[in-house]
């Protein structure tokens, strides 16, 4: 996915869109300036969050840590009659 596409097409109304990024060797947020015009680069960049992650970390352990979580605090010896009752306790 396109950097500029999660900020305009995906998350358009989103005050802020963090991006965990996992691989050191992608551009940085001045790569919207080679690319936009100044103005649209200036709104992309100031709306848009990137997090690295550890280097000898893997989006896949962050992924699996933040399931946890969630479902230690949110889920756990719980049952939800729909996915919605779930949605909403998640959410919350």
């Amino acid at each position: 996915m396109q950097k500029h596409q999660a900020l305009e097409i995906d998350f358009p109304d989103a005050d802020k869109v963090l991006l965990v990024n996992d691989n050191y060797n992608t551009h940085s947020l001045g790569a919207f300036y080679d690319k936009f015009e100044r103005e649209r680069a200036r709104r992309l960049c100031r709306r848009l969050e990137i997090i690295p992650t550890p280097k000898h970390g893997s989006w896949l352990n962050i992924a699996e840590s933040g399931l946890s979580v969630s479902t230690r605090m949110c889920v756990k010896d719980r049952r939800f009659g729909t996915t919605q009752a779930l949605q909403t306790a998640v959410e919350a």
